[in-house]
């Protein structure tokens, strides 16, 4: 009785403690906790029937891969608000980068609670075997458990096949237990289907542009520079409405160059968001990025490439490894001639180090003096920072003054580090702009300066609605600086990352390439200006003023009335779980009227339709 207390308990804490109720309080996520329980206990019966070295061998195996996967799986929501599975096992190598983190992981007493109480657990199991005689009744009770699973799995599978359907992830913590995650594939069919085709057309029909609409002429070819910055969001930014004075050189800067009021980043991942930023197309949703498969595309047409094709030389400059999501295979494949990685330098270990990588200050400086030194041609150049990426606890060496601008009262230290690595990058930016109007470049070449996403952390998250979270998450900001063009210019249309290549060409003069992008010029007043917004395996859809989400956090706890019709979506309508709102005003201000629409699930059913048309035509001749 004792050994199969033990066994129980050392089981139930690998499979209903790793349910982690607060990250995970559906009740799909439960039955998804049952399929594990239910699952690992009937093996666990056969391996008891092979003997004591055979079944301590087996618990011990169990008990290492249920901790790592599911507190790796925690580690992954807190930073991509999801869990991985077997497919992102090509991101293992990744992973080395992410110990640097480990310091502001925020289930630290959660997981040494789970391995202790699941270590102690097992060794009782294995000590009270060893003293007494083999269970003879075990294999009956494996089966009936086995059938068990096989239920509980079916029911799972139902559920899961309808987010597999519309490319929402089956890996999101709402639904699914971070050790069953681990095991979940999202594959779906190669094949571009008529509504994928379809789905092309709807928004590419929207970008119809208004006649004599263009607010700016270009025809001189320049030099470009993209600057990306890391993780900085546009709620942060002064000139988008701020009013802490975190962004004092982007603040100058807005009052000079052309700015976008609505930009948005398309995806939470950086090398998905420069994807977007120069080939016009989404990458994979709730899958690893289009760079971890290499050897497979076969059709990407992208900015550096095209502008390579024209005489232009094509560079990239990143503080991190050329290791990282494979970009030292994958960038000649979007078009890049020269990599600039610190790694390529022997003197790399003497650089100046923050964080992952070394200083953006440091990077800029050498992003320039490259560029100068080798300004024979025309150059296309994308300097990707990283100073401020996640966990921000590191010393810059300046920080915000808190004496001027306190943290807010509510807001966590996570929040407070947030803040200072968005006021680091504002300084390392206007380091490099003062270098920059300085040198031989400045007039002659057009900046573009954004970022590849925003951040999941708040200063007030408790009374903030999913609507203002995804909009101060996915937006960010756009200047352009552009030597003929003295501002400050307004763009007010809704845009997005994959608007930049069509937009950049047109600044070029560059009009005989290939229609391939989904993007419109933001210097043309079109139709219907419209967004897609990707956070693995969620899609948000802003249509003009009208937005459009999926509001899973309404289904979280027992109580909540969306589970009556959500409980394994075996009522198989998930467009009830559908949201669109229309916005008067600016969502990062005060001033914005919320009014409720109808859903609309045409609409969504279209941009996952978009997202999975671009992931398969990538991979197809």
């Amino acid at each position: 009785m004792i050994f199969r207390i033990a066994l129980l308990s050392v089981l139930g804490i690998t499979s209903f403690f790793s349910y982690f109720g607060f990250l995970n309080p559906h009740p799909l996520g439960l039955l998804s906790a049952g399929v594990v329980f239910t699952l690992s206990l009937s093996i666990t019966c056969i391996m008891i029937l092979l003997g004591r070295t055979v079944f301590t061998l087996y618990l011990i195996i169990y008990v290492v891969f249920s901790c790592l996967i599911c507190i790796s799986n925690w580690w992954y929501f807190e930073y991509f608000q999801a869990f991985y599975n077997y497919e992102l096992i090509g991101l293992g190598g990744d992973i080395f980068g992410a110990l640097k983190t480990l310091s502001s992981f925020g289930y630290k007493v959660e997981s040494v609670c789970f391995v202790f109480l699941a270590c102690f657990s097992a060794a009782l199991s294995i000590v009270f075997y060893r003293k007494s005689e083999v269970p003879s009744k075990e294999l009956g009770t494996g089966l009936v458990l086995f059938l068990a699973s096989m239920v509980f799995g079916f029911v799972a599978h139902t559920s899961f096949s309808q987010y597999i359907k519309l490319n929402v992830s089956i890996l999101q913590p709402s639904y699914i237990h971070p050790l069953h995650a681990f095991f979940v594939t999202d594959k779906v069919n190669a094949v571009v289907t008529v509504d994928e085709v379809s789905a092309l057309g709807v928004f590419s029909s929207l970008n119809t542009s208004i006649e004599n609409s263009s607010s700016l002429s270009f025809k001189q070819s320049y030099n470009v520079i993209y600057i990306m910055l890391e993780s900085t969001r546009a709620s942060l930014v002064g000139a988008y409405g701020n009013g802490d004075n975190l962004t004092p050189n982007i603040d100058a800067l807005s009052k000079t160059l052309i700015v976008s009021r609505e930009f948005y980043a398309n995806s939470n991942y950086t090398i998905k968001g420069e994807l977007a930023s120069w080939c016009g197309i989404f990458d994979n949703n709730a899958k690893p990025p289009i760079s971890k498969s290499v050897g497979a595309i076969k059709n990407l047409r992208c900015l550096p490439k095209i502008l390579a094709e024209r005489g232009y030389e094509t560079s990239y400059f990143h503080g991190n490894t050329s290791s990282f999501n494979s970009r030292k295979e994958f960038l000649p494949i979007v078009g890049f001639e020269e990599l600039y990685f610190p790694e390529d330098d022997e003197y790399s270990e003497k650089l100046p180090q923050i964080g992952w990588g070394v200083s953006d200050e440091y990077m800029y400086q050498f992003m320039l003096d490259t560029l100068i030194s080798n300004n024979e041609k025309p150059f296309f150049a994308h300097f990707m920072t990283v100073s401020s990426h996640y966990p921000y606890g590191w010393d810059w060496g300046v920080s915000v003054p808190l004496e001027e601008h306190p943290n807010p009262k509510k807001a966590s230290e996570l929040y407070d580090n947030y803040r200072n690595a968005v006021f680091y990058e504002d300084y390392a930016l206007g380091k490099f702009w003062e270098a920059f109007k300085k040198s031989t470049l400045y007039d002659n070449t057009i900046v573009v300066i954004t970022a590849d996403h925003g951040v999941w952390v708040f200063d007030d998250e408790e009374k903030k609605s999913l609507l203002q979270k995804n909009e101060e998450f996915f937006r960010i900001p756009l200047l352009i600086y552009h030597p003929d063009i003295r501002g400050p210019i307004e763009l007010t249309d809704t845009a997005s990352q994959i608007d930049l290549p069509e937009t950049v060409l047109n600044m070029l003069g560059i009009q005989d390439y290939d229609d391939f992008f989904v993007g419109k010029n933001l210097f043309e007043k079109v139709q219907t200006p419209w967004a897609i917004m990707m956070k693995q395996g969620d899609v948000v859809v802003r249509k003009n003023d009208v937005i459009c989400y999926i509001e899973g956090a309404a289904c979280s706890g027992i109580q909540q009335d969306c589970v009556a019709i959500n409980y394994g979506e075996l009522l198989p309508d998930i467009n009830k779980l559908q949201r669109c709102q229309r916005i008067d005003g600016d969502l990062l201000l005060d001033d914005a009227v919320i009014t409720e629409l109808s859903a609309d699930p045409e609409l969504m059913d279209k941009a996952f339709g978009l997202i999975r048309y671009h992931n398969k035509k990538v991979f197809m001749n």
